[in-house]
């Protein structure tokens, strides 16, 4: 019996995973679930949502635009990376009180918001386990392990693909092989 077998990937509609944004489309989510129905059932802690969202999206954005100093000078390397460090660390600092605060909201809530529950459930170990990679790799300087990392959030079924092809280093999808026999 003779066949043969190609593999291809079949990508998902994702953007490209990095620590500081797999955090913000967590706190994202926790924020816009939790603002309303807290409202809608007088819960307290999210009056200011959207203020909340702002902000985080503030300094997400801060984070994204550091880079480090090209400077030959070890100084100015030096202060960048201060920066940088501070940078995340704002965010971080944002980050970690609206997870705790979206947990509580989640212990709080009244029967019937089962689809909530579930958003809250799925997100809040999202939101932490990018806090703590975020601390590990950056402020402490930890290589994460592949296999501790997440490249969505929304389609969990994602993966980061490397054939190794001419102008596409990374792919990120699904791996899909074709077997056809005579």
């Amino acid at each position: 019996m003779k066949g043969r077998c190609d593999s291809f990937v079949v990508e998902t509609e994702v953007h490209f995973p990095t620590d500081i944004n797999l955090l913000w489309d967590a706190l994202r989510t926790l924020i816009r679930e939790c603002g309303p129905v807290s409202q809608r059932h007088g819960l307290s802690g999210w009056g200011q949502w959207r203020y909340n969202l702002r902000q985080v999206k503030r300094l997400f954005r801060r984070v994204q635009k550091m880079k480090p100093s090209t400077s030959p000078d070890e100084k100015k390397q030096a202060q960048q990376k201060k920066k940088i460090h501070k940078a995340y660390r704002d965010y971080l600092a944002l980050a970690a009180p609206l997870v705790a605060r979206a947990e509580e909201t989640r212990a709080s809530l009244p029967l019937g918001e089962e689809i909530v529950q579930e958003k809250l459930a799925c997100f809040i170990p999202h939101a932490r386990r990018q806090i703590d990679q975020i601390e590990r790799r950056v402020l402490q300087g930890e290589t994460i392990p592949h296999d501790e990392k997440v490249f969505s959030l929304f389609e969990p079924h994602t993966e980061w693909i490397s054939k190794g092809k001419a102008g596409v280093p990374v792919e990120l999808g699904l791996n899909v092989c074709i077997l056809e026999d005579h």
